[in-house]
């Protein structure tokens, strides 16, 4: 069985640090329609609904993706992936 423990730290126990953060990725969505032959870029809920399959990708204005997730019942070309993380990268700049 696996344990998780989780600590937390008053105030008095650990002087708080503000977070920092540098480069906040940006996530792009990507839907797939009819085989992969159209898509769509951040559809709508009711997009997402009729959807065959979806790219998400999380990525930053110096180009570097921080995250990549794809669903669906649809299989995707390695093309078809690098239209998209091009087309992310514009979207985030």
């Amino acid at each position: 069985m696996d344990r998780i423990f989780e600590w937390f730290y008053s105030s008095i126990e650990r002087r708080p640090h503000p977070l920092r953060i540098l480069h906040f990725p940006i996530n792009v969505l990507f839907a797939f329609f009819i085989d992969g032959r159209y898509t769509l870029i951040d559809p709508h809920s009711d997009e997402e609904r009729l959807m065959d399959g979806f790219v998400s990708i999380s990525m930053n204005q110096h180009k570097e993706i921080c995250g990549i997730h794809m669903g669906g019942k649809l299989g995707l070309k390695r093309e078809q992936i690098d239209i998209c993380k091009k087309l992310a990268f514009n979207k985030v700049l």
